[in-house]
């Protein structure tokens, strides 16, 4: 069985698509709970679930990685959700500042560790996705940078 964080849109929901494709049951995670059902319809109910949340709340990840216990085990764990930030540097509201980093790196490391906990015993993998903003600057995103860059192993 597959988690994947973040698949109501891009990445996640190719992601989810392709280990869909490869015979993997998938359970989706995102905030967007329309376009989460509209993805599981698309693909089938049959090995699809869609839990709608957010990954920034307390506790939010292990009760996401216990609806994995309706698949038996989690083998892998794709950790996609994210969320830009732009803007310039200098005047980046701290509020938005700490927006982004409480879901591209505080929430990133809550599902690893939730995953980790998870696979402890029966082993699996973690994918972490991230942006090349984690490693080239880009004038306008360097708070979207320093959260992205967080996030890499």
């Amino acid at each position: 069985m597959a988690l994947v964080t973040g698949a109501t849109s891009g990445i996640g929901a190719e992601a989810a698509r392709r280990l869909h494709h490869d015979g993997s049951a998938v359970l989706l995670s995102g905030r967007c709970g329309e376009r989460g059902e509209a993805l599981t319809r698309e693909i089938g109910r049959r090995q699809r679930l869609f839990r709608s949340g957010r990954s920034t709340r307390d506790g939010e990840p292990d009760r996401l990685l216990a609806a994995v216990d309706r698949f038996d085990r989690v083998d892998v764990v794709v950790n996609n959700a994210a969320a830009d930030h732009t803007g310039a540097l200098l005047h980046a509201p701290a509020a938005d500042t700490r927006a982004t980093f409480e879901i591209n790196t505080f929430a990133a490391i809550a599902v690893l560790q939730a995953a980790g906990r998870a696979m402890r015993q029966s082993g699996g993998s973690t994918i972490n996705v991230t942006s090349r903003l984690a490693t080239v600057g880009v004038p306008t995103m360097g708070v979207d940078s320093a959260s992205k860059g967080a996030r890499r192993p």
